[in-house]
């Protein structure tokens, strides 16, 4: 009886709460929050260069949407992805989705998965005319990357004095800032007026995010912020409900898991070490869809233009200064320059020492040392 009682109880008992995740994030008030997902909505603008129109994807006869499964994090044996940024307490989050698309360009366009190499958030956002109060749109700061392009990290900081985040404005640059430059060099708009059917927008995206990653602006609920694993789908679509705009890079896909691998700027600390398993069509994902195609990398990059990055910055190339030095290249004997990048410059061969008899002679001496020899043969017989 006593067993029954004990199981009765324990029936009739509230469940206990399940304890949110905590992070920096989740520790932020509701307005806090709001301010980290302020791009503005599509019916606002703020001050900046004038918007490019953006040409629709089209996908290759040969693109595929049939594959399970697809991440940049882990491609051709390589993981592609940048270290994971945090916009800390700053409307950042647009600029620091478009720094990250056009850094993933710029590995594709030289090669170079292990590239090293981190933009200015700083600047895409002050050159756009934002700040960490009002944030920019994407096509604002894509505007920016195609027409002023973007410094280093180091050229243009992203600072923090303990909550405040410090920007660098669009023109406080380093000292040769303006020449150290890269650029995006053509972006498209996934199109999906002639695609209704959910269906077929994911698989127009799967077809464009095989090419490249895939920028994002998404809807956010307040359940975002609370994200610790699993696949996220916004629990309300009540619009009115909805705390702001945010972006993301798509950097892969799971059918299984029924969602998009999206890259945030959040910090390591939130969701699975930075990244969420989006999902397909959740947060209104599959609106505003961009993809770059081109980027101009050869001012920081490829000083060269050969094609290769330099050995400081994770590529292979021994000198970025002379496009005639490269591994492979054609060496050059004898010239003092490692030309193929093989830590050796090689000297020129010594003239074969041998006669048409194929027999080795000791060097002749030279004609004077002959003269000088006779020289003294004829002083000692006179004496």
């Amino acid at each position: 009886m006593g067993m029954r009682l004990l199981l009765l109880l324990a029936l009739l008992m509230p469940a206990a709460a399940v304890a949110a995740p905590t992070n920096w994030v989740t520790q932020l008030t509701p307005a806090q929050q709001a301010q980290l997902v302020n791009i503005p909505p599509p019916d606002d603008s703020i001050d900046g260069p004038d918007l490019p129109d953006f040409p629709p994807f089209t996908a290759d006869e040969d693109d595929t949407a049939d594959l399970p499964a697809f991440s940049w994090r882990d491609h051709e044996g390589a993981d592609w992805m940048m270290p994971i940024r945090n916009q800390r307490q700053c409307g950042s989050c647009a600029a620091f989705g478009i720094t990250a698309m056009l850094e993933m360009r710029i590995k594709q366009d030289l090669g170079e998965p292990n590239l090293d190499i981190d933009l200015s958030d700083s600047q895409c956002l002050t050159c756009a005319g934002g700040d960490c109060v009002d944030g920019i749109t994407l096509p604002q700061g894509i505007a920016v990357m195609e027409q002023e392009g973007l410094v280093t990290e180091a050229c243009g900081p992203y600072a923090e004095n303990g909550n405040e985040v410090i920007l660098t404005e669009c023109d406080a640059v380093c000292e040769g800032g303006d020449r150290g430059r890269v650029f995006l060099r053509g972006v498209q708009l996934l199109n999906f007026d002639d695609t209704p059917e959910v269906s077929d927008q994911i698989d127009l995206m799967k077809k464009a995010l095989r090419q490249s990653p895939l920028l994002v602006r998404i809807a956010v609920w307040s359940d975002l912020f609370n994200y610790d694993g699993g696949t996220y789908v916004n629990a309300s679509t009540d619009e009115a409900e909805i705390v702001g705009y945010h972006a993301l890079l798509l950097v892969g896909w799971d059918d299984e898991r029924q969602g998009w691998l999206a890259r945030n700027s959040w910090g390591s600390s939130w969701g699975n070490s930075g990244y969420l398993w989006l999902g397909y069509g959740a947060s209104d994902s599959n609106r505003q869809v961009y993809t770059a195609v081109g980027s101009d990398p050869t001012a920081l990059f490829d000083i060269d233009g050969d094609g290769l990055v330099s050995i400081e910055d994770g590529g292979t190339d021994c000198d970025d200064f002379d496009g005639r030095v490269f591994p492979g290249a054609d060496e050059r004997v004898g010239d003092g320059v490692d030309s193929d990048c093989d830590g050796l410059d090689p000297l020129p061969e010594p003239p074969p020492d041998e006669d048409d008899d194929g027999c080795s002679h000791a060097p002749a001496a030279p004609s004077w040392l002959a003269v000088l020899l006779l020289g003294v043969l004829a002083v000692r017989r006179r004496s």
